[in-house]
């Protein structure tokens, strides 16, 4: 019976450690997903004005 408490909290202390390793995982994936989001509407900012740029030199008089 000792032995199946024994077990029990072990494998109640090993839930509550992955669980917080759960937490820091998916902070760490919404630290990423929000930096990729970033790095997109930069890259999309950069993109247009090189376009333009492109463009105005190719029509200029």
């Amino acid at each position: 019976m000792d032995n199946l408490k024994e077990e029990m909290q072990s494998a109640a202390e090993l839930i509550k450690l992955l669980a917080g390793q759960n937490t820091v995982l998916v902070q760490r994936v919404e630290v990423n997903r929000l930096r990729l989001v970033r790095q997109a509407i930069a890259g999309t900012v950069v993109g247009i004005a090189l376009l333009t740029g492109i463009l105005c030199l190719l029509f200029k008089p």
